[in-house]
């Protein structure tokens, strides 16, 4: 029984960075600050924790860059997140994602409606 029991300690101790280095990172407060300076809206800033490891890596890396930030800088999350709401009520036809749309800042059940009213806007043009 002893035995069992360091083998599932040693194995929780082994995974334990393995599992912080996918925590979702964290915005400090003049991150968030900033971006509400840029007009990013509440729900946009809260869904940033839920976004890809890599979308997250991406916008803190460009908010981090250095000292000299512009809300020109993360227009393309802006950019994205716009384009998202263009489905919110879903559209008669597809919308064009804008230059700076980036899948990375969107989570995983966004991109997946997107898809899925896409989906349905082109079974509706093919089958009438």
């Amino acid at each position: 029984m002893r035995y069992a029991l360091s083998i599932v300690f040693a194995t929780m101790l082994l995974c334990f960075p393995a599992l912080k280095a996918y925590a979702a990172l964290a915005l400090n407060a003049n991150d968030v600050k900033f971006l509400n300076g840029c007009g990013i809206k509440e729900e946009d800033i809260k869904v940033i924790p839920t976004l890809s490891r890599h979308g997250q890596v991406k916008l803190i890396g460009i908010l981090h860059l250095d000292d000299k930030i512009s809300c020109s800088d993360i227009q393309d999350f802006t950019d994205t997140r716009g384009f998202l709401r263009e489905f919110t009520p879903p559209p008669s036809k597809s919308p064009v994602p804008p230059n700076g749309y980036d899948v990375d800042f969107l989570t995983r059940d966004e991109l997946n409606y997107i898809n899925k009213i896409n989906k349905e806007i082109i079974d509706k043009l093919f089958n009438h």
